[in-house]
């Protein structure tokens, strides 16, 4: 089994940029792809509004399948990826393609320290509330999924874990 694409999910502050970045030295021939630059390509945009979401989802879909069909692997994709949106996006990769899902997710405490220290005050209440949101859903698990609390975990734990997940499906 491959790890042709490996998303990454979880809230603001949860580990997920810091992950995509600790993975890139380890697949020299993948490509990683945030959210966050596809959204910064539209002008105007309302992330209120389901349809606006839906939009980026679909432009980093297409981005998505345009790179496997130049053999970059494995498509490492951030998102914050609520569970019908992850469902929507993974619907429109194509099918030949072997998905990975990391969940990573953290305790209010921990993302209030991790947002205080990236970003000041600003975002604070939004990326508390965003965590607390996103560990009430139901971390996905199983065969293709993992769920990673990295309340206490260093970045380098938690790519330790990421890539012995990944190398265990290869196997």
């Amino acid at each position: 089994m491959s790890n042709d694409i490996i998303i990454i999910r979880g809230g603001s502050g949860t580990g997920k940029t810091t992950l995509a970045a600790s993975l890139r030295p380890h697949f020299p021939n993948g490509i990683t792809i945030e959210s966050d630059r596809v959204r910064e390509m539209f002008n105007r945009l309302d992330w209120m509004c389901k349809e606006s979401y839906t939009t980026v989802l679909e432009a980093l879909a297409q981005i998505v399948s345009f790179y496997a069909t130049k053999n970059n692997r494995p498509l490492i994709v951030v998102d914050t990826f609520e569970t019908v949106y992850l469902k929507y996006f993974c619907s429109r990769l194509p099918s030949d393609l072997q998905t990975v899902v990391i969940s990573l997710y953290a305790d209010c405490y921990s993302v209030w320290a991790r947002m205080r220290a990236r970003e000041g005050d600003a975002l604070l209440e939004k990326a508390v509330l965003n965590s607390i949101t996103q560990g009430q859903e139901q971390p996905l698990t199983g065969g293709d999924a993992l769920a990673i609390d990295t309340t206490n975990l260093s970045s380098i734990a938690v790519c330790k874990t990421v890539l012995a997940f990944l190398a265990n499906r290869i196997s």
